[in-house]
């Protein structure tokens, strides 16, 4: 009887480590190929272990806060358009991403034809442009990136009117 008992008990400590050991997570924004907005303060957030201390590097920017909650942000200097540069996200581990630019970031949101992708429309002209690189070649480093609703934090969007 005592080795089941012993046995549940190793299987409930092996149940619990992944909770144990929270690594340092930048939000899932901040990743290879990210745009961030050019002329503000740029604010970087995500999650780590309570009183972990992080440290976020960026085009020879850096930021230092403790996660607090399992939550941390910090705020970088503004940035001029430009890059590629490397994000680099440290606590107990280390998050790098890589190709990320500074400029302008246009968020859009509509109906259903939001999602309608230019390859699928009846200019193919237009769309065998766009993908083999011709708007590229007119717009510099344009990214088009889609984003699920769990991509947002709702602390971090920053009302604006017309």
């Amino acid at each position: 009887m005592k080795t089941l008992y012993r046995f549940a008990a190793v299987l409930g400590l092996l149940a619990a480590a992944p909770n144990l050991r929270a690594e340092v997570k930048p939000n899932s924004l901040f990743t290879n190929g990210a745009v961030l907005q050019q002329g503000m303060a740029l604010p970087v957030w995500g999650t780590a272990k309570d009183g972990e201390k992080v440290t976020v590097q960026f085009d020879g920017d850096s930021a230092d806060t403790v996660a607090k909650d399992g939550r941390w942000q910090v705020r970088l200097k503004p940035h001029q358009a430009g890059g590629p540069f490397t994000l680099t996200v440290t606590g107990e581990n280390t998050v790098t991403a890589n190709n990320v630019l500074v400029g302008e970031v246009w968020i859009c949101s509509g109906q259903s034809n939001m999602a309608f992708t230019l390859g699928r429309g009846i200019h193919t002209n237009t769309a065998q442009a766009f993908e083999g690189g011709l708007v590229a070649d007119n717009f510099g480093e344009a990214r088009e990136r889609g984003l699920q609703f769990a991509d947002w934090d709702t602390d971090h969007i920053f009302p604006f009117g017309c």
